[in-house]
């Protein structure tokens, strides 16, 4: 599985690719701090490879990892924490799933 979440107009492109090799991308014009709040139909609505509650919790937590490379794009004292020491630019996490 494969999370992106990449700088876009005056938001974010995030692009999800499950297991099999499917992609499917969504764009936010303003992107939140977190989307800890979302549950799998709200996901599924943003990306139609959503399935499983496996990749609802792989996209909150990719989201929530990759999201402070956009300080832009965060609130009050996070953001200024964070200001000018992260990039901007294409934030890219990849993890490979093996069953045992």
């Amino acid at each position: 599985m494969n999370f992106e979440l990449q700088k876009h107009r005056s938001g974010l492109l995030l692009t999800f690719t499950d297991e099999e090799g499917n992609s499917c991308s969504t764009y936010y014009n303003g992107p939140p701090e977190n989307i800890d709040h979302v549950d799998i139909e709200y996901l599924v609505g943003r990306f139609w490879n959503v399935g499983s509650k496996v990749h609802v919790d792989y996209i909150k937590m990719e989201y929530k990892k990759q999201i402070y490379n956009f300080p832009e794009f965060l609130e009050g004292e996070t953001n200024n924490s964070i200001k000018g020491k992260v990039s901007n630019e294409i934030a890219i996490i990849s993890v490979d799933f093996y069953e045992s």
